[in-house]
Parts: C-alpha cells; structure tokens; sequence
C-alpha cells in the first residue's frame, strides 16, 4: 500500500487528499499509513487499479468495527488510466485513532464482493 498526500489552498479553506493503492500479493505485512488529524475538509481516494466494477462501495470504520461513513460511489477518473474511489470525510468524523477504509464492488449480477481492507492511523 502506498500513500500520496496532497494539498491544495483555494481562499478560505484547505483540503487533503490521501489516497491508496492496491497491495501486492506478495505483501505478508500491510504498512501502517498515518495521515495527520485534519481541521478542514478530507477526500480519502483509494486507487483501483485494475479493478472494474459495476459500482463501488466504501465503508470506513474504527479497527474495533464502530461504523463511521458508508458511501456508494462511481469511479472517478483522473485522466485516461487512474481512477480512483472517493470518500469524502469531515475533520470531526476522523479524530485520533486507528481506522479501516473496506472496499466493495458490485459485479454486473447485482452481487457485492469485498475488494481490499486498508488500514490507517490519524495521529
């Protein structure tokens, strides 16, 4: 998993992105991501690669499994070959703590299929 932070500054308030990306296989132990405990806006992105779903769904949770945001969303594309899920979180929804971003997609036949876990801490 890696992660690419960035910010942009329009007049009044500022916004994060943070996004992830597909493991490897290969990959025994998942590196931790911390992002920093934001004040303004925050879109968590999670890059899908070579995924091809009907949908997306994306859930984020504390590790002890307390639902916080549950959001379905299209791709949205960045150019010809990113796109990416999106999860759009207010500062007051992420305070300090260990989360999971769950990623599902609907297959073509209706049926939802977990994609990828991903971890990460706000400090």
């Amino acid at each position: 998993m890696n992660n690419c932070a960035s910010s942009g500054k329009p007049r009044r308030q500022q916004f994060f992105h943070f996004c992830w990306r597909p493991r490897k296989y290969a990959e025994k132990a998942i590196p931790q991501t911390t992002i920093p405990l934001l004040t303004g806006k925050t879109r968590l992105l999670i890059d899908l690669d070579h995924y091809d779903y009907a949908n997306y769904q994306v859930i984020l949770q504390t590790v002890e499994g307390r639902e916080i945001l549950r959001r379905r969303t299209d791709k949205v594309r960045f150019g010809k070959y990113r796109a990416f899920a999106t999860l759009p979180v207010k500062a007051e929804e992420l305070t300090k703590g260990d989360y999971i971003l769950i990623l599902f997609g609907q297959t073509s036949d209706g049926k939802i299929e977990e994609i990828d876990r991903y971890p990460f801490r706000v400090s």
